[in-house]
């Protein structure tokens, strides 16, 4: 009886296998099919929605460039005009004659504005294309003469539609404030933009057979509408009733897409909603459900009966292959854990569960050999507690425990995620700086620690404070072992508690004094501008064929009261790397276009100022700002600034960013050029997609080109490419005559360097000017 009950026993395990076996097949087979049906049907949603949201963003980015395009150009306009008829009221009254030619040639450049006319301080509008006068209108009851009548400062206004007293079509009115020569409110310039050409550009938008597109307010007043919304009166004003537009507004979102039913027409659309950027206003392009989903209902209808031929099979397998995966998951989650845990405990302190000195040392391994291959630099940095043992003796181990765990936080705190805290033993910590670039880079480490550990410390409702000494030492330079450069480190910080601790100290003396100049120099940054330190020189840029001085580059000098001129290779990657280069380029713009707008009004031929500008300044998303700054408050007209880029600008990872935002700079009138072109990415391919205008071919090649066949090979193949691409060429570093005369042979635009002038200060190179001139 045992016997056969033992020899039926793995025929029934074989059994209760085949079964378990059938029913995972016959499940894989119904759930494949099903999956596969929801997965298609899934990803072909996914593809439509995808498909109508890119289409909805790209209508919407172009909706906005085309009205900001138009508004912002009218808003040059009106300030020019705003600026004109002050100027005129400072010297000593209007003269109509002149004013109103000025205006004609202003309004020609609108052709999407019905009217630009000047109102005085009563409401009366005076001047303008159509005002002979005599007309009696008066505008002092509109929304944008109050506004302006109200406020102090120059803005824009953009004021609700309205239907234009003169023409009887309804309009968008903008509006500028001219100021007395006192200051005060002497009238509004303003221009009544066409509704018209808002329907004409909403019209030409393929959204499809239930499309929309409408531009409104802060208030979510409508300003127009497309198509115009059915029933008695004008739309214009309406206000939209959404939820989801108003918690966006509300929450300063200014680039979303959302689906939801229209308050207006009751259409279900997804919607791409923008904020113009630098206006007031809100555009929204909505693209109806019932359009780009028709396709998809189509696939729904169609596999739709597959779907539930397979249901209830697939729920029933599914739950089956559900129980017995459970089971086994769970399993492998308990044994994961588990050696997860031993793996964990033998390579990590069990306190501060920061990783130990094992640990370390293997990662140590692993940067070191990343550093030999990228030239970089890796720190070692020996980091004790300040008397320590009287915390423990005198508050006990348990707030000395607390204590290493709040300082393990904080360390990790000070650095990146791909550095390592490790904790050595007792007070002692080991941190592993990887992928540096240079000495400052520890130096701003080290000074965030001490910092961060000045702040008291709460442990066991005890607040005390402690301080930290550290040891730095360097690899390669101090060692390539593990041992010696812990060592070394080791030394440092013992160094650093003798000089009085809460301090750190290089192993060697000539890093200390590095980082010493770093932060100096940092330091005296911070002060330059305010102390009026910072001063531009200009070099001239002469046409080489006709010997004219066409342009002028401005290069930024420090003159320290202490340490005397600065070279700028010294302090700009200081000023770079804190950030203060966004602060210095926006007054190095300003200055440039303001001395660039003094020559010319002093009588000197027009120049083309060119400014360098660093990939900081993109990075931070605030160039085009700072240069529409600059030109407004110098009054230099954009063609005349040119923006010298370096290579690293164009080939950032965020190239669709930079690109817009070129585009944006280009649409101004500015001219860009590639400063320093052959020496880093040079690309054919960022020449054609960012549409520059000048190649600046850079002083080395220039300097040997005489006596290096290579070098002046190069030269003449940059010369001759920018030809084919319609590219100017300027060649920097022309210091005699021979160089002179090559760069003529190859024809190449423009030159400049101390052949014909070093970077002079402003007064010197206006001297220098005249004497040209004469």
């Amino acid at each position: 009886m045992n016997c056969r009950v033992e020899s039926a026993g793995p025929e029934l395990s074989h059994h209760t296998s085949f079964v378990r076996r059938l029913t995972a097949g016959a499940l894989l087979l119904n759930l494949f099919i099903v999956v596969m049906i929801a997965v298609s049907l899934r990803q072909s949603y996914v593809q439509y929605h995808q498909a109508a949201e890119n289409s909805a963003r790209n209508f919407a980015h172009l909706l906005e460039e085309e009205i900001s395009g138009d508004l912002g150009k009218i808003d040059m306009v009106l300030q020019g005009t705003a600026d004109e008829a002050s100027r005129q009221l400072a010297s000593g009254g209007i003269d109509r004659k002149r004013l109103d030619t000025y205006l004609q040639r202003q309004l020609q450049r609108l052709p999407e504005a019905i009217s630009l006319r000047i109102a005085d301080r009563a409401g009366w509008v005076k001047y303008g294309p159509g005002v002979d006068g005599r007309t009696m209108v008066n505008v002092s009851d509109r929304e944008y003469f109050k506004l302006q009548r109200d406020a102090s400062g120059s803005r824009l206004v953009i004021a609700h539609p309205l239907l234009a007293r003169i023409s009887n079509e309804w309009t968008i009115p903008m509006s500028r404030p001219i100021s007395s020569a006192d200051g005060s409110f002497a009238g509004v310039a303003y221009v009544n933009f066409s509704m018209k050409h808002l329907s004409d550009t909403f019209s030409n938008m393929d959204l499809g057979k239930h499309g929309a597109v409408a531009l409104f307010n802060t208030g979510l007043e409508l300003f127009a509408r497309y198509p115009e919304p059915q029933g008695e009166g004008s739309f214009v004003g309406a206000k939209l009733s959404s939820k989801e537009l108003s918690s966006l507004m509300q929450q300063e979102i200014t680039d979303a897409t959302y689906r939801t039913v229209s308050s207006v027409d009751g259409v279900a659309r997804l919607y791409s909603y923008r904020k113009l950027e630098g206006l007031p206003l809100y555009a929204m392009v909505g693209l109806a459900e019932q359009d780009y989903l028709a396709g998809w209902w189509r696939e729904v209808a169609k596999m739709s009966s597959l779907g539930v031929l397979f249901a209830l099979v697939t729920l029933w397998l599914t739950w089956l292959a559900r129980r017995a995966w459970t089971r086994q998951e769970q399993a492998m989650q308990s044994l994961q854990k588990s050696e997860a845990q031993v793996k964990f405990m033998a390579a990590h302190d069990v306190l501060t569960s920061l990783p130990n000195r094992l640990l370390a040392r293997e990662r140590f391994e692993l940067a070191a050999s990343f550093a030999d291959r990228s030239s970089c630099k890796l720190a070692f940095i020996c980091l004790d507690l300040d008397n320590f043992k009287s915390i423990n003796d005198s508050l006990g181990h348990s707030v000395g425990d607390a204590t290493l765990k709040i300082v393990a936080q904080r360390l990790q705190e000070c650095v990146r995620d791909t550095d390592t805290v490790s904790r050595q033993g007792g007070d002692e910590f080991l941190l592993l700086l990887s992928d540096l670039g240079d000495l400052d880079a520890v130096g701003i480490v080290v000074e965030s620690i001490l910092r961060c550990m000045a702040v008291p410390f709460e442990a066991g409702n005890t607040e005390f404070s402690t301080s930290v000494s550290m040891g730095v030492a360097m690899y390669p330079e101090d060692g390539r072992d593990f041992e010696t450069l812990l060592k070394k480190a080791d030394a440092a910080m013992y160094q650093a508690k003798a000089a009085g601790r809460n301090t750190y100290q290089f192993f060697a003396a000539q890093m200390n004094a590095d980082v010493d100049d770093h932060l100096r120099l940092r330091h005296g940054l911070r002060q330059a501008l305010e102390r009026d330190e910072l001063e531009l020189h200009y070099q001239p840029q002469v046409h080489l064929s006709s010997g004219k001085v066409v342009g002028a580059e401005a290069l930024l000098r420090w003159n320290h009261p202490e340490m005397g001129m600065i070279p700028p290779a010294r302090f700009i990657p200081v000023a770079e790397d804190c950030g203060l280069i966004v602060q210095i380029g926006d007054w190095v713009l300003l200055e440039a276009c303001r001395q660039a707008a003094a020559w010319r009004e002093a009588g000197l031929p027009e120049l083309v100022m060119a400014v360098n500008v660093s990939s900081v300044q993109f990075q931070r998303h605030s160039l085009e700002r700072s240069v529409i700054q600059a030109l407004v408050d110098s009054g230099l007209a954009p063609g005349s600034l040119e923006l010298e880029l370096t290579e690293s600008v164009l080939i950032q990872e965020d190239g669709e960013t930079v690109l817009k935002s070129i585009q944006r700079l280009k649409s101004l009138g500015l001219q860009l050029s590639i400063d320093d072109f052959g020496t880093g990415y040079s690309s054919l391919s960022y020449l054609k997609r960012f549409a520059v205008d000048k190649l600046k071919i850079d002083r080395t090649f220039v300097r040997d080109m005489a006596d290096d066949p290579n070098d002046a090979a190069i030269v003449q193949a940059i010369i001759q490419m920018a030809r084919t691409l319609n590219l100017k060429t300027i060649a920097e570093g022309v210091e005699n005559e021979h160089q002179l005369a090559i760069l003529g042979l190859q024809k190449c635009d423009e030159v400049q360097g101390y052949y014909f002038a070093r970077p002079l200060p402003a007064n010197e190179f206006e001297q220098f000017l005249r004497m040209r001139m004469e």
